[in-house]
């Protein structure tokens, strides 16, 4: 009974000593709240209730913290403790060792099939520089460094570790223990923990409608041009980035967020790209850059992204193209010119051949009207003579064809 209260005393103590630690790291100590990472509450039966965010409390706005998971899935952020203040994720050094537990930061990791949390995190309050959160034990903390384990082996020779069931889930059954050290705090038990943890999935993307079937400007480029796409792994309620970006003959990004609503997911603004050029066009489109408020996939970046290579767009005709012959019909062994006009909103060479007339390069140049005229050999026969134009970005050829009928000479009785 003697040593029960001796010991009773001594917990209240350290109790006092961490909640005044505590109290300084929060004024000195500068966190942030993440939508992606963990979420919920672990317990522990000496310390008590740890939150993983302040979103569990609707306290963002007062103390804005969460521990989240970056693009190489560690953990990074802090945790809360009333009793023992703030818990570090990311950032540490100087680990400790613990048989079945490699030394570095908490993170995420796949083994034999089964998603687990390794490494370790630390109550920055058991640290020789609270504020830092490094150092070796606190000389007012009770001796307890404040190291928690992730996974390990216990001193009975029984493994421990923090296991998801699910997606996001935390195991149940004996594999949902960290471990806090023989001092004070001992087994944590993560089964209220969520992990938020996106996989986004672009399964589909094309081009909606044909290309160079539609006037493109006059400054020869295509607008309004829509793409469709299918993507999974967005969480319902969640605003993420995106980047549509268009390289080889047209340089242009769009830069956007995509929603998730209802089931459907919602880009502002609209995948749709103005000013494109003719010739190839690469696009790319990739989904998880980070967002203010929004997740970042973490746990797959192969599938984050789509292509489209080599998409060509073809100029169209000419807004002025003709080829006019002075008569549809003359006598055998007379002559008669043709008369062209052109113009384009792009640059391109022309030619005009036939009839023995062969006038080639005619140099066409944007926005402005060329014009021209040639006289044939003598006719025979009827004759045909052609105009082609080469857009010189695609070398698109367009014809236009012109012919002239040759009638026979009358002769009088």
């Amino acid at each position: 009974m003697i040593q029960h209260t001796i010991l009773k005393l001594s917990a209240k103590v350290f109790l006092v000593t961490f909640l005044s630690l505590a109290a300084f790291y929060l004024s000195t100590a500068t966190v942030s709240a993440q939508t992606s990472g963990l979420n919920g509450w672990a317990w522990s039966s000496t310390i008590g209730w740890i939150s993983m965010s302040c979103e569990n409390t609707s306290t963002c706005g007062n103390s804005n913290y969460g521990v989240s998971i970056d693009s190489n899935r560690n953990l990074v952020g802090y945790a809360w403790s009333s009793n023992i203040g703030w818990i570090k994720f990311g950032g540490l050094g100087g680990f400790p060792t613990a048989t079945g537990n490699p030394h570095g930061n908490a993170q995420i990791v796949e083994s034999g099939g089964t998603t687990q949390l390794q490494g370790w995190a630390r109550a920055c309050a058991g640290a020789t520089n609270v504020s830092a959160c490094s150092g070796s034990v606190n000389s007012t903390s009770g001796g307890w460094d404040g190291w928690i384990s992730f996974q390990g082996t216990a001193t009975n020779g029984s493994a421990y570790s923090v296991q998801f069931s699910g997606p996001n889930v935390v195991g149940t059954g004996s594999n949902h223990f960290a471990w806090g050290g023989n001092m004070n705090v001992g087994w944590i038990d993560f089964s209220g923990v969520v992990k938020n943890e996106y996989d986004i999935d672009v399964q589909a993307f094309s081009l909606s409608g044909a290309l160079g079937t539609s006037v493109p400007n006059l400054d020869s480029t295509y607008d309004n041009v829509l793409f469709s796409t299918s993507i999974e792994g967005i969480p319902e309620g969640r605003i993420v980035d995106y980047t549509l970006q268009v390289t080889g003959a047209t340089t242009y990004n769009v830069l956007g967020k995509v929603s998730r609503s209802d089931g459907v997911n919602i880009f502002d603004p609209p995948l749709k790209v103005d000013w494109v050029s003719f010739g190839l066009n690469n696009f790319r489109l990739e989904i998880d850059l980070p967002a203010p408020g929004a997740v970042s996939e973490t746990e797959e970046t192969l599938n984050n992204f789509a292509v489209l290579a080599n998409q060509e767009f073809l100029p169209v005709e000419p807004t002025t193209f003709s080829l006019t012959p002075e008569d549809l019909f003359v006598r055998s062994g007379r002559t008669t010119s043709f008369t062209w006009k052109i113009e384009a909103p792009y640059a391109a060479t022309c030619s005009v051949a036939g009839a023995g007339i062969d006038e080639s390069p005619i140099v066409v140049t944007p926005g402005m009207l060329t014009t021209g005229s040639a006289v044939t050999r003598q006719l025979n026969s009827t004759s045909v003579v052609i105009l082609t134009c080469t857009e010189l970005t695609t070398s698109t050829d367009f014809i236009r064809e012109s012919r002239v009928e040759v009638v026979p000479n009358v002769e009088e009785i």
